[in-house]
């Protein structure tokens, strides 16, 4: 026995995790189809160039 990842895992469907699932001791998750990326741009380790004044 053991503990589950905190951030989740991938588990065979069999009954022992079917009855865990139906016992509300674990949930399911549908993996999401494009993971949300933080953007580049906003992380402040990452400024954006400065752009020069308009003539």
């Amino acid at each position: 026995m053991r503990l589950l990842k905190s951030g989740g895992e991938n588990v065979p469907e069999t009954s022992f995790w079917l009855l865990a699932l139906k016992h509300s001791d674990i949930e399911e998750v549908k993996e999401q189809d494009s993971p949300a990326a933080p953007e580049l741009a906003a992380s402040p380790e990452t400024p954006e160039p400065e752009k020069e004044p308009a003539a």
